[in-house]
């Protein structure tokens, strides 16, 4: 039996919009392309944000903190109010 040209591009059509085909079904070519990118953008984003939580709080100051019993903020130990012996 014979479908002819027509009958091919048809049946090739109804193939893409099947939900058995694998390339076009649950958005595979989103996922594997940018939408993959997601994961690495949210453990930046985790990192920066952890990071901006621990840092000294002194405008300028990079460097990791320690909550102070003063007033309850991360201070490194250039900015500490408590003198450490």
């Amino acid at each position: 039996v014979s479908t002819g040209v027509g009958g091919v591009l048809m049946l090739h059509l109804l193939a893409l919009v099947t939900p058995w085909d694998p390339l076009h079904n649950d958005g595979y070519q989103f996922w594997s392309g940018i939408g993959s990118d997601f994961g690495e953008v949210t453990l930046i984003v985790a990192l920066v944000a952890w990071w901006h939580h621990v840092n000294c709080i002194e405008k300028g100051c990079y460097r990791k903190g320690h909550v102070d019993p003063e007033h309850g903020h991360p201070v490194c130990r250039k900015h500490s109010t408590k003198i450490d012996t």
